[in-house]
């Protein structure tokens, strides 16, 4: 088998989880409502902006953050679609690292 037909399987697979199903469903539902799908997105930049940044100290950030974006972090329907984007996204890093672990990939470094 080759590698582009065993990447084809995975991501087919992929596609048939229930992780991959729910996120693409509330994807689908918060862009009904633009607005709170660009707070939303706002939000999510601002988080992972901050993540690499790398700041030691990023508690007050965190903190400021979350006060600013209390209307998204108190949307049921905003929390939803942010959970199902972190347990896909928990799907494919386990991918990731599997992948790295077994073609022994040395990515300590980003642990440093």
């Amino acid at each position: 088998m080759k590698l582009d037909d065993m990447l084809n399987t995975i991501c087919d697979m992929i596609r048939q989880s229930a992780e991959y199903i729910d996120y693409h469903r509330e994807l689908a539902q918060i862009k009904e409502n633009k607005e709170l799908y660009a707070r939303v997105n706002d939000y999510r930049k601002r988080c992972v902006t901050m993540q690499m940044s790398g700041s030691i100290d990023n508690f007050e950030e965190v903190g400021t953050i979350r006060s600013q974006y209390e209307d998204v972090l108190g949307n049921t329907q905003a929390v939803r679609f942010m959970t199902s984007e972190q347990k896909l996204i928990k799907l494919t890093r386990k991918l990731n690292n599997r992948i790295y672990d077994e073609i022994g990939l040395d990515i300590d470094f980003l642990d440093e």
